[in-house]
């Protein structure tokens, strides 16, 4: 257990909580490094180099759906928002579940239309 400074702020937030997982705790990718102390994280990060044009297609089917009244959509949908950007659907699978937890995405596949995402 932490010590410093920086412990005893994060463990002030979450003292009060039960379930992080009830409260829709979420980990910022800078933070949890500097929290791990991991040397060089907040330099350059190793493996292939994020597409930023990707990354906005993404972004934008997660607006869509989180704007939209409707739970349920074809995979084949959302990766048409993405236009030409679009992940694999196992890409985009795996991304949905990063995203939203894997209790809160459920996919389902029907023989006519493919795979279904509900939310």
């Amino acid at each position: 257990m932490r010590n410093d400074d920086l412990g005893k702020i994060v463990r002030r937030r979450i003292e009060g909580v039960f379930c992080l997982v009830a409260e829709k705790a979420k980990y910022h990718k800078p933070c949890v490094d500097r929290f791990r102390n991991i040397p060089g994280a907040s330099g350059s990060s190793a493996g292939r180099p994020q597409n930023l044009e990707t990354i906005a297609a993404f972004e934008k089917v997660c607006k869509f759906v989180e704007e939209d009244d409707d739970c349920q959509y074809t995979m084949k949908e959302l990766l048409e928002i993405m236009g030409d950007h679009a992940y694999t659907e196992k890409h985009m699978k795996d991304k949905l579940e990063d995203k939203y937890g894997c209790g809160n995405v459920i996919f389902s596949f029907l023989r006519k239309v493919g795979t279904v995402v509900t939310f």
